[in-house]
């Protein structure tokens, strides 16, 4: 196993063995040359006595010298071939080690694209989760507000009817005034139920009025608490109390999709009826709004998860995203909701809004009305007959007045004419009217147009880039149309004597 272990590294080995043979003659020379001498045979001058004395002290000192070496050796041996078989196991540790972290890494790899995928997968599911509460909620309005629809068409048709019966002037305008009255509540509902079921939400955070949130969101949800509960035999009371509180800052459409959400759950807590109760005060800086219900209750081991995503107590209703969406909505506005339960009393869901500040918003200024309305050329596209005829008969008192059925129409006429002001509807077969806003706007970019369209736009709708203005359908009176009109008719005016300034300067 010596010669074996010498083998392994024999060169070093041996280089080592030269080394410690070469030290021991060397003081054997210095030391012991008489013994060396003698041993040789040389003619030294000493006794008998101290010549046999040296040479055993020469032959102990050089087997001495030998066996000292060879241990030497045997050391230096064992000890390198230690330190191989560890460089040898370390080796062996750090390809393993790489091994594992190669596939360690590749673990992880597969497992963050699975996360990545999962998490994709879930926002998507998310957005899938939030419409269907959205439409969930819409089934559950569509069937009151069609009962409402219903009664605001009988409204309509039935003084329609007496008018025809009669020839009194006075029952005459009394029936007129009907027809209009329910004709504009008709128009709010179709609004507001357009508001409340919209899937993105229109426009941006800003100054919104709680009052009027609350109140229509009541009005909106009427069919759901009062005429589908009635027909049930259940009586449920609404509520309210409200101060009066400076405007907050929210999204209003947001506003009322957390009121309807907390409508709906104090109705589903009310199985046999009770009494739902709104409260506003404005409280430190902040506005406070409660909603109340005299249902169940919840348990207080509930009350800890029923903001969690997901969460419902309810069998085969909803997703269980409508309190999370409430508070979810309230944390990005600033504000904070927070609920006071106990089974068999009832719920109250206490919100805390942030108020207004009026130095944040940047007013227009209102156009004032002049005193002499300048007589403009008018071209007015639409595809409905009777909205044409009515805007024609509205304006061609005071304007020259052309009508076009549909968006090719529109386009052949103005190539023909003259005109200052376009009216034009958005949504016409063929060619709709932001195509056609555009093509007046780049063959004469001095015409004024107006969009009228039944359509509720957002603010940054790209069709609204071909249009100086906006308005919608139904009017709320022709005297507004005649006003929105007129201010167009004046800003012309102002545009045309702009033109004519910046070309007598350049002149």
């Amino acid at each position: 196993m010596f010669f074996d272990a010498i083998y392994t590294n024999k060169t070093r080995h041996i280089k080592c063995a030269v080394s410690y043979l070469y030290i021991w003659f060397l003081a054997l020379l210095l030391w012991g040359w008489p013994g060396i001498l003698l041993a040789s045979g040389g003619d030294v001058p000493v006794s008998v006595e101290g010549a046999l004395w040296y040479q055993n002290w020469f032959w102990g000192v050089m087997v001495g010298g030998i066996v000292l070496i060879v241990f030497l050796v045997r050391r230096l041996v064992l000890r390198d071939r230690k330190l191989s078989e560890t460089y040898r196991e370390l080796e062996v540790a750090h390809w393993d080690l790489e091994r594992r972290v190669q596939l360690r890494t590749a673990e992880l790899a597969e497992a963050n694209k699975l996360l990545q995928q999962e998490m994709y997968e879930r926002k998507q599911a998310e957005k899938e989760l939030v419409r269907f509460e959205r439409l969930r909620a819409l089934s559950e309005l569509s069937a009151g507000v069609s009962h409402n629809m219903n009664n605001l068409l009988t409204g309509i048709l039935g003084p329609a009817e007496l008018i025809q019966c009669v020839d009194d002037p006075e029952k005459i305008d009394s029936y007129l005034d009907m027809i209009v009255r329910s004709s504009l509540r008709m128009a709010d509902v179709v609004n507001r139920l357009h508001l409340s079921v919209a899937i993105e939400s229109p426009g941006e955070m800003g100054e919104t009025s709680l009052e009027e949130a609350i109140l229509s969101t009541i009005d909106l949800t009427r069919p759901r608490w009062k005429d589908e509960a009635e027909s049930n035999g259940i009586a449920i009371v609404v509520e309210t109390a409200l101060a009066k509180t400076p405007a907050i800052y929210a999204q209003e459409q947001e506003l009322r999709d957390v009121l309807r959400h907390l409508i709906f759950n104090a109705i589903e807590s009310m199985a046999d009826g009770g009494t739902i109760a709104i409260k506003t005060v404005c409280k430190d800086g902040k506005v406070i709004l409660s909603v109340s219900d005299t249902g169940v209750g919840i348990g207080e081991d509930i009350q800890a998860r029923i903001f969690d995503p997901f969460f419902s107590t309810k069998m085969d209703v909803g997703s269980g995203l409508g309190l999370s969406l409430v508070r979810g909505t309230l944390q990005r506005w600033g504000g904070t909701v927070a609920v006071n339960s106990e089974e068999g009393v009832g719920t109250t869901f206490t919100l805390t809004l942030p108020i207004w500040k009026e130095d944040a918003l940047l007013r227009e200024e209102e156009v004032a009305r002049p005193d002499v309305i300048p007589r403009k050329r008018i071209l007015v596209v639409d595809d409905e007959e009777v909205v044409l005829r009515i805007i024609e008969s509205a304006l061609q008192q005071h304007h020259d007045v052309d009508v076009a059925m549909g968006g090719k129409d529109g386009v052949a006429l103005f190539e023909e004419k003259e005109y200052d002001l376009a009216l034009i509807d958005l949504g016409m077969p063929y060619m709709p009217g932001d195509q056609v806003a555009k093509f007046i706007k780049e063959k004469k970019p001095e015409v004024m147009t107006l969009m009228v369209t039944g359509w509720n736009l957002d603010p940054k709708d790209e069709r609204l880039t071909w249009f100086d203005g906006l308005m919608t359908k139904p009017f709320d009176s022709l005297n507004a149309l005649r006003e929105v009109v007129g201010k167009m008719a004046v800003a012309h005016e102002e545009r045309l004597m702009g033109e004519e300034e910046g070309a007598e300067d350049r002149g």
